[in-house]
């Protein structure tokens, strides 16, 4: 079912033609679920991934983390899309267009 392997990672789907942005994020994702304790929180490796990627190419990344196979429908940027597995984890991180995204309100003190 895996489009590629890259690292190890079977590559369910990816959009990403830039190599080293799919590297990038495929080593984040690695290396946070390695040096995760068990019980891995997802959820915790989902905003550190976002933190790192976001770090590096700008906002508007979105990053699921889950097991069990993920299924979904995302709009995203051309060519900032990839959905990978690494040991029992899926991985979904995918780029949102910038001007769908509203900017947190401010708080009045």
């Amino acid at each position: 079912m895996a489009s590629e392997n890259v690292m190890g990672c079977p590559v369910i789907a990816s959009a990403i033609k830039d190599r080293a942005l799919k590297t990038d994020i495929i080593t984040w994702a690695k290396a946070l679920i390695d040096k995760s304790k068990e019980p891995i929180d997802d959820s915790k490796v989902a905003a550190a991934l976002r933190k790192e990627v976001e770090k590096k190419y700008k906002i508007t990344w979105n990053v699921i983390v889950g097991k069990g196979g993920l299924i979904s429908a995302v709009a995203h940027e051309q060519e900032k899309f990839i959905y990978f597995q690494y040991k029992s984890h899926d991985i979904l991180v995918f780029k949102t267009y910038e001007q769908f995204v509203k900017p947190p309100a401010s708080k009045k003190k």
